[in-house]
């Protein structure tokens, strides 16, 4: 068996540097438009215009930062920086920012650091969540969000 593994359901702590250092916790969840990155070509294919990904906040945290729904915010953190299009609601924990999963990585040709596709993968550390599963961990690392100028 695999030592990091439980034989039950658990909730294992995990110490991502990122959550420490920045004010908000990122969780990335399943996207409705697509399952994980499948189909979002198409989607960019059938528009030709940018659909940014939202970026939910809680009224208290988007109030902190000047943001308002709808705009054009970056999330950030030490992997990276994101643009996403900010969703102010109660229905998101204050503290907790969330971003859904399986956006194509796009990078602005005018500054390859910042990500125009909201893939929330960029955020999120390469470590697996355990050497069985080898799956991602896709929630809890930090982040801070702030209004695009």
């Amino acid at each position: 068996g695999c030592s990091d593994v439980p034989p039950h359901p658990a909730y294992l702590a995990c110490d991502l540097p990122d959550a420490r250092h920045y004010p908000l916790t990122l969780l990335s969840i399943k996207s409705a438009q697509r399952l994980h990155s499948q189909l979002a070509p198409a989607a960019l294919a059938r528009s030709s215009e940018r659909v940014l990904e939202p970026c939910r906040l809680h009224p208290q945290d988007a109030a902190v930062r000047g943001i308002g729904s709808g705009d054009e915010v970056v999330v950030f953190n030490s992997l990276g920086r994101v643009l996403a299009r900010a969703l102010v609601t109660s229905e998101v924990r204050q503290g907790v920012v969330v971003l859904e999963h399986g956006a194509w990585f796009d990078p602005d040709p005018e500054d390859e650091t910042l990500d125009r596709g909201s893939a929330a993968n960029v955020l999120i550390t390469d470590a697996p969540t355990s050497r069985l599963s080898n799956a991602n961990i896709a929630s809890g690392t930090g982040v801070e969000v702030q209004r695009r100028l």
